[in-house]
């Protein structure tokens, strides 16, 4: 693998590492990457800071000893996925887009997400 991911720009390979993702991964990790079922957080800090090559090594070889196994992706694909879980990466001075206040009614009173008991239990939305 070269230094530098190449998809990491590339609208398309960001859909198609997305839903590669989302068939392979999210079970343990969490359709937002959070992670669940003890697998870890692939949007964290601690492990966004891995490179690359660890997440290929990773992702290709598994962990062993661990629940994560090996996986038979081409390195296309896998950077297609590494490219994909580096677009989840929340900035430190990134800003929300959109109408607080529109949020705001939405949430509270067009669709009552505030009433329901699936949003009390999650930290995200349905």
């Amino acid at each position: 693998m070269g230094a530098k991911n190449p998809y990491v720009h590339d609208q398309a390979a960001l859909r198609k590492g997305g839903t590669t993702y989302r068939v392979n991964c999210d079970f343990c990790h969490g359709i937002d990457a959070r992670g669940e079922n003890g697998a870890p957080d692939l949007t964290s800090p601690r492990t966004q800071k891995r490179s690359d090559a660890e997440f290929l090594r990773v992702i290709l070889d598994g962990r062993p000893g661990w629940e994560m196994p090996a996986n038979d992706f081409s390195e296309k694909e896998t950077l297609e996925i590494i490219a994909y879980l580096g677009s989840l990466r929340s900035s430190p001075d990134a800003t929300a887009a959109g109408d607080p206040e529109v949020g705001r009614r939405i949430f509270f009173e067009k669709i009552q997400c505030s009433g329901c008991p699936v949003s009390k239990k999650r930290s995200t939305l349905c």
